[in-house]
């Protein structure tokens, strides 16, 4: 099972914050002050376990208060797809390209 969605449904779907988070990717651990960092190599992957985990904390705060400061940090909420053990929130989830080739902004990026 995948599913398929713009960048923003699928940061939604997924329980992930959002371009302008602290922690802006939902594969890595780069944060806004790396955005420069174009070492590949030198990303920190965030692995399914570790999203269940952020998303688990931030599910089992107390406080909403407690869930902003989680979710500043980690930039991971909870989702309901994470209710099915065989899902996969980091592998399973692919961006549509037709945002980026059939409404041009693919052209406006580059």
């Amino acid at each position: 099972m995948v599913a398929i969605a713009d960048l923003p449904g699928s940061r939604k779907l997924n329980g992930c914050a959002g371009h302008s988070a602290n922690r802006f990717c939902s594969l890595c651990y780069l944060l806004k002050s790396d955005i420069n960092n174009l070492d590949y190599s030198k990303w920190k992957k965030v692995t399914p376990e570790e999203h269940r985990a952020a998303a688990e904390a931030w599910q089992d705060a107390h406080t909403k208060s407690e869930r902003k400061k989680l979710y500043k940090e980690t930039g991971v909420r909870w989702s309901e797809l994470l209710h099915l053990l065989y899902w996969n929130p980091i592998h399973w989830v692919i961006v549509n390209g037709m945002h980026n080739l059939f409404l041009g902004l693919v052209k406006h990026h580059f």
